[in-house]
């Protein structure tokens, strides 16, 4: 449902926002995202090792770029 609503953000911004503004929005949405996958680590033993934002983090970060059809 996430995805589906980040393809319709993206729908309203092309019909309704200019490019900056646009732009702007999809950069803030992919920064929560960003910072949501970093709010703790994944794996590893008693706080040590682990990664930050683990692989299907990652994924799913770029799927939501995709989605948003953000530039980068």
């Amino acid at each position: 449902r996430a995805i589906e609503a980040c393809r319709r953000a993206a729908s309203i911004l092309r019909a309704k926002a200019d490019a900056k503004e646009g732009d702007a929005y999809k950069a803030w949405l992919l920064d929560v995202g960003a910072r949501v996958a970093a709010a703790s680590k994944e794996g590893g033993f008693l706080g040590l090792g682990g990664a930050r934002v683990s692989k299907s983090e990652e994924e799913a970060l770029a799927e939501i770029a995709a989605a948003l059809e953000a530039n980068g």
